[in-house]
């Protein structure tokens, strides 16, 4: 394994497109905390039979494109799974954009203290193409970028469950625009922390947020739970009630919490 120790932040394109070839290695960076620099983590460590991944302090991503790709298009059978224990806050243009995107093998992903996304393109497709069945952001609070969310599980043929519990400022444009797309299996998502106040001036948060019939083919189709006293909020969003999805596969659940 590659372990670069003492390493806390990453200036500009520090690892742009560095480990962009078929590497039969473990990569590890046990210090780093920070990712400051514009294109740090861009395309890093993409492409490639890289078998494991490990950011164990990672805390703060602001530079612009910093993680954009970073973990995408992995062909080892032994990346399956990709933790980022500490990661709480991604601001910056790019961020995580489709940063796991097209990782074939990949099952299962962990951001159990992910906050706060900003930016514009915050987590847009950041897990298309994956073969992941749940995706769980437990801590996530805000996420207001434009197409902060944009296809952030397109196409991901095995999904069942999304978690977003505690989300309750996703005052942005467009911001799940296409973000189920593709999910045949996709039966509960959860966004159980929003309030009246949750959407600004916005009103397309979840507009074709399926984006067609197939956003959920799934056996009783897929249920949207939002909190039980937002009902008449919900009901104002453009695409309510199926947020481009066949009214036979969506169904929106208002659950007493």
């Amino acid at each position: 394994d590659l372990v670069f120790t003492g390493v806390k932040d990453l200036a500009n394109s520090a690892l742009d497109y560095k480990f962009y070839t078929y590497m039969n290695v473990g990569v590890e960076f046990p210090d780093l905390e920070e990712v400051s620099g514009v294109s740090a983590l861009y395309y890093a460590f993409a492409n490639n039979f890289i078998t494991s991944i490990s950011l164990p302090k990672l805390k703060t991503v602001s530079g612009v494109n910093s993680i954009y790709g970073a973990f995408s298009s992995n062909s080892s059978p032994l990346l399956t799974s990709v933790s980022l224990p500490e990661l709480e806050t991604v601001s910056g243009n790019g961020g995580l954009r489709s940063a796991f995107q097209t990782s074939v093998y990949l099952t299962s992903i962990s951001l159990p203290k992910l906050k706060t996304v900003t930016g514009t393109y915050g987590l847009y497709q950041l897990l298309a193409l994956t073969k992941i069945s749940t995706l769980s952001l437990p801590e996530l609070t805000t996420a207001n970028a434009q197409y902060v969310m944009g296809f952030i599980c397109q196409s991901c043929s095995l999904l069942e469950t999304v978690s977003m519990p505690k989300l309750s400022d996703i005052s942005g444009q467009t911001t799940l625009s296409g973000g189920f797309h593709g999910c045949p299996k996709l039966q509960h998502i959860y966004f159980n922390g929003l309030t009246t106040s949750s959407f600004g001036s916005n009103v397309n948060q979840f507009n074709n947020m399926f984006n067609s019939i197939t956003g959920s083919t799934a056996t009783g189709g897929c249920t949207v739970h939002f909190p039980s006293n937002l009902s008449s909020t919900i009901a104002g969003l453009t695409g309510y009630p199926t947020f481009g999805g066949s009214s036979s596969y969506i169904n929106l659940a208002f659950d007493l919490t």
